[in-house]
């Protein structure tokens, strides 16, 4: 479906693009308005569905309780602190996500 879509929709507007030096005054018009009805029509609707999928997907994951953190020896292996804070945070540090060697995870899950 999608091999169809793309040799019949896609390249043709692709070499319209691409040679538009070549084309007549007509053509070129007819390819702006093509792509300004794709740009006010579908790239929204598109845009918005990704969006919902996202929602949904990380309100599935919400639902699920957080899984308990085992501290496996080769995991958080410090060898210096980070030189910011306290030197256990790392600079994009989430209370809700990260655990803390020594502290565990500071904060609840999605409260």
């Amino acid at each position: 479906m999608f091999a169809i879509l793309r040799k019949k929709a896609v390249l043709p507007l692709i070499r319209n693009v691409r040679y538009s030096g070549d084309m007549s005054t007509e053509q070129k018009m007819k390819t702006y308005s093509l792509m300004k009805k794709i740009t006010l029509f579908v790239v929204p609707v598109v845009v918005t569905l990704g969006a919902v999928n996202a929602y949904n997907v990380e309100m599935d994951h919400r639902s699920h309780p957080r899984k308990e953190y085992i501290p496996y020896p080769y995991l958080n292996i410090m060898n210096r602190p980070w030189p910011w804070g306290d030197g256990k945070h790392s600079l994009f540090h989430n209370p809700k996500a990260n655990w803390v060697k020594g502290v565990g995870y500071e904060e609840d899950w999605y409260c």
